[in-house]
């Protein structure tokens, strides 16, 4: 039997923390759908320049009062701009992070609860008033609410469900790597 003594067995590399994060990171940063995202952002830009005009054209289609015009356009419009460019943030920089997709993931989460709002109102709309056209400028009107619902429905139907999918499948592909 040979005995060596003094030589050590090599030992597994040690990591720090941030090595570790840092080497996952990357990892996560290469792997990241850019176009598909890219391309949804673009749609729900859009869509959502469409939606606050077509609540314009409502507002000013008909003065009539018994009509209780909100707005709801032009104010989702705003929490629709916000998703939008923080997903455009996140595509177009270099250094996106697991933290960042989370608060697009929210914020997108947030996008398709303003869109169910405008759907709730605008559907109450063209729900109540449908087949009434003796009112002036009802027409006009009506047709303009649906075009803006069709919108929002349009825009939780094509790609924000599945954009959310592919940001919140790199978020917990995140924490279970970790």
């Amino acid at each position: 039997m040979h005995h060596q003594e003094g030589k050590q067995q090599d030992a597994p590399p040690v990591y720090t923390i941030s090595q570790t994060s840092s080497t996952h990171d990357d990892s996560w940063k290469s792997q990241f759908p850019v176009y598909p995202v890219l391309i949804v952002a673009i749609i729900q830009l859009i869509f959502t320049i469409l939606i606050f005009f077509l609540e314009i054209g409502s507002l000013s289609a008909s003065s009539n009062s018994i009509f209780k015009p909100t707005g709801c356009g032009i104010w989702c419009s705003a929490i629709f701009l916000l998703a939008i460019i923080m997903t455009f943030i996140m595509v177009l920089r270099k250094d996106r992070s697991r933290q960042w997709s989370t608060y697009v993931l929210f914020a997108q989460i947030l996008l398709i609860v303003f869109c169910l709002i405008i759907i709730g109102i605008d559907g109450n709309f063209v729900q109540t008033w449908n087949g009434l056209y003796n009112l002036s400028g009802f027409v006009n009107k009506y047709r303009i609410i649906q075009a803006q619902l069709a919108f929002a429905i349009l825009m939780i139907k094509q790609k924000p469900v599945e954009m959310n999918k592919v940001i919140s499948q790199f978020y917990v592909i995140g924490i279970l790597t970790r």
